[in-house]
């Protein structure tokens, strides 16, 4: 799941009840395997500016699991190069 996604939800101009109320279900599906350290971790990423910090976004992207499996401080470590 791309909490992108999960930040930006809306229900869509043309998007039924049914559709919208399906989309919703299936992030709180994803939600209850998460902790709240994971999600923090995941807003820590994405707002970081990923140029300065020695492409830390990319590697979770691609799955690094230094990168994954960090924790706050270790991102800092990370981010600090």
């Amino acid at each position: 799941m791309d909490i992108r996604h999960l930040v930006g939800l809306t229900q869509g101009p043309t998007e039924g009840t049914a559709k919208y109320m399906a989309r919703v279900r299936g992030f709180d599906a994803c939600l209850n395997r998460v902790t709240m350290g994971e999600v923090m971790n995941i807003f820590c990423l994405l707002g970081m500016t990923n140029h300065r910090y020695n492409g830390v976004l990319s590697r979770y992207a691609a799955r690094d699991t230094a990168v994954v499996t960090a924790d706050l401080t270790e991102l800092k470590s990370l981010m600090m190069g």
